[in-house]
């Protein structure tokens, strides 16, 4: 008899929970003109180059994004079952039109454009904590 085993690991290709992986901002109020950076902390299981689309989206009280920023990064060569970690940051300028009052950043990972066909790498995530736009 013979008997062969063939393990795999299947998970969500990013992830942003967990362990040390959190979005923060460079602080918590903004005033018009200004832009805040986004830092984003995640990790991929990905052994095998993949590219991921990393958007920030901040939306108003009212559910109008304020500012989206976007980036591509090549998640691979993470050791089997482990997490490889990423860091990027995003700027997102704060127009003279938005309205003052709270924002919550929305974090998506894409396989590419969604207009192209691409689809969600990972479920989307509202971290804490919220921004606060001050008044003009």
């Amino acid at each position: 008899m013979v008997n062969d085993t063939l393990s795999f690991h299947f998970d969500y290709l990013v992830h942003w929970y967990g362990g040390d992986y959190k979005v923060t901002t460079d602080k918590t109020e903004y005033a018009h003109g200004e832009t805040i950076d986004v830092t984003i902390e995640f990790g991929s299981h990905a052994q095998q180059p993949h590219q991921v689309l990393i958007a920030a989206d901040l939306v108003d009280e009212l559910g109008y994004s304020i500012g989206v920023a976007y980036t591509f990064v090549e998640v691979s060569g993470a050791t089997y079952c482990q997490l490889k970690n990423y860091t990027v940051t995003l700027p997102i300028p704060i127009n003279k039109w938005v309205a003052a009052g709270i924002a919550k950043l929305h974090v998506s990972a894409f396989s590419t454009w969604p207009t192209l066909g691409g689809s969600p790498w990972a479920p989307e995530y509202v971290p804490l904590p919220e921004v606060t736009i001050l008044p003009a």
